[in-house]
């Protein structure tokens, strides 16, 4: 499909009094991140607006809800009030505008009712205090409009990943949803499994009933011809293309943002000499299909898919969590039983759940429990348990993961989401891993405490263990995996590793998905076996 000049574009199907519009320019010294962007929002209309990364739509973001000046500005206004700049969040929220990001900007120490009043306002009393019974009546009226069934006291970093979501949105219609004029959603779903997105899909439906428009930005391509009503392409910071979904198959769309035709090769993984810390052997399950793959001592391999590809369903399979209905799984030369999470532990094999709340931090318990949990047996004899090792192991581990604050007496549900993940990972240490299985590790933690679980993750294979890294985050696995398996389906589809081993083949495996999930066909696929 031929791209748009930007003439045509200006001119194409603008809308009359739009929410949103036009022409922003921005560089960072010699580079230009966005050229002449020309963006309408049409009351009622869910515009979606796509591209790779690094393609502009983050930056545009930013701009539009005033966390950054644009460098140069031809007519840019919100809800037919043009914008001067610089220009606060606050005076972009009185104009009807409301952001949700893709990072949520949520402080997991704080409560739902805190979160959601924050970024506006707190009920003032006569005096100068907040009336926190206001506050609390109107954070709940904003959660009960998204359906989070949750008392506004709860602590943010207790929340499961739609929860946050939910907290987001609700944050944005604090005060009513028709004060919503426009609604700028930036990646709000990447992280969420399919039967979470339509929750989403959902509010957006109700925001554009009320008159409202939204800016969705999303690289699933079956949510944008779900939801959108035009489509815009970005790419290297200029718009390339712009129509309605009816004009426009998922794979020209796949195509535009990619920039050229992609193949992608199935997987054959390497040889690896040794004896694998985790073989796999033509294991299916409920949700998973023929999966055969090996990780070597020491390695580090990611696990990529768009939601619903069985990855999660994978880590529980390894640890024995959901029963598998046919193959083997072996850790060294030890095969494992099946459905039994005591063999898979005795054998070596560790895991963390992606859901922290439910399936790892034991609330209402100090850090101490939460770290030896997984090593009472080496802290014990004929059944006791010794206090004096648990409260000393507790203690090496905290220096380890470098928890804080470094007090083996807190409870766990009071430490910041990131410290109470790396608990949940280094509470593994002292077991000594063959394996272990990681999914989502770094989800709904800071930036800081990401690192810090990077660095147990390291210190892990430095002693020999592989580590299986079940991700949505594709500069995660970028960054930790020696190689990355891309699953689809319940099943491995491709392998990436070597030189292709990068954020742009992921994504575009990612695009390529999204376009078969939407129109039903099969990616076409070269000869070769491997991406390197």
């Amino acid at each position: 499909m031929s791209t748009m000049s930007s003439d045509e574009l200006s001119d194409h199907d603008t809308p009359v009094n739009p929410l949103l519009s036009r022409d922003v320019s921005m560089r960072f010294g010699p580079r230009w991140v966005l050229r002449h962007l020309n963006l309408d929002v049409a009351a009622g209309e869910v515009h979606a607006l796509v591209g790779a990364n690094g393609s502009g739509k983050s930056t545009f973001v930013k701009i539009v809800s005033g966390s950054q000046a644009p460098t140069e500005i031809g007519a840019l206004s919100v809800n037919g009030r043009p914008i001067t700049f610089p220009a606060t969040v606050r005076d972009l929220q009185r104009l009807g505008l409301r952001v949700v990001h893709q990072d949520l900007g949520l402080i997991d120490e704080l409560s739902i009712a805190e979160n959601i009043a924050l970024s506006r306002h707190f009920v003032p009393r006569v005096v100068r205090t907040i009336d926190w019974r206001a506050t609390k009546r109107a954070a709940e009226q904003a959660l009960s409009t998204v359906g989070v069934e949750r008392s506004v006291d709860t602590v943010v970093a207790s929340l499961a990943s739609w929860e946050r979501v939910g907290v987001a949105f609700a944050r944005a219609f604090y005060g009513g949803i028709d004060q919503v004029r426009l609604l700028v959603l930036d990646e709000v779903t990447a992280a969420l499994p399919s039967e979470e997105v339509r929750r989403v899909m959902d509010i957006i439906g109700r925001v554009k009933a009320t008159g409202a428009g939204a800016l969705f930005i999303s690289h699933r391509f079956e949510e944008v011809f779900e939801i959108a009503d035009r489509i815009t392409v970005l790419r290297d910071g200029e718009m390339i293309h712009r129509s309605t979904p009816q004009d426009i198959t998922p794979q020209e769309l796949v195509n535009l943002v990619a920039g050229q035709r992609i193949q992608v090769v199935r997987a054959n993984p390497s040889a690896r000499s040794g004896t694998p810390a985790l073989s796999l052997k033509h294991v299916s399950s409920a949700r998973l299909s023929d999966v055969s793959f090996s990780l070597s001592p020491g390695e580090i391999v990611g696990i990529v898919g768009r939601a619903g590809c069985g990855r999660s369903a994978l880590g529980r399979t390894i640890f024995g969590l959901e029963s598998r209905t046919s193959g083997s799984i072996s850790v060294g030369d030890r095969n494992l039983p099946r459905n039994k999470p005591w063999s898979a532990l005795q054998a070596g094999v560790g895991y963390v759940g992606q859901d922290r709340r439910r399936a790892g931090a034991i609330y209402g318990t100090s850090v101490s429990t939460n770290l030896t949990i997984a090593s009472l047996d080496r802290l014990s004899h004929r059944g006791w348990l010794s206090a004096s090792k648990e409260r000393a192991s507790a203690r090496s581990l905290i220096e380890q993961c470098d928890v804080r604050p470094a007090d083996h007496t807190a409870r766990m549900e009071n430490l910041s989401g990131g410290n109470q993940q790396k608990i949940v990972l280094g509470r593994w240490i002292p077991r000594k891993p063959n394996v272990l299985v990681l999914d989502e590790p770094t989800e709904g933690v800071d930036v800081g405490a990401r690192q810090g679980i990077y660095s147990i993750i390291r210190a892990l294979t430095a002693q020999g263990c592989g580590v299986l890294v079940l991700s949505s985050s594709i500069e995660e696995l970028v960054q930790l995996s020696d190689r990355v398996l891309f699953m689809a389906h319940g099943e491995i589809e491709t392998e990436i590793s070597g030189s292709a081993l990068s954020v742009e083949t992921i994504e575009k495996l990612l695009l390529l998905a999204g376009a078969s999930a939407e129109d039903g066909t099969t990616p076409d696929v070269s000869s070769g076996r491997t991406v390197q």
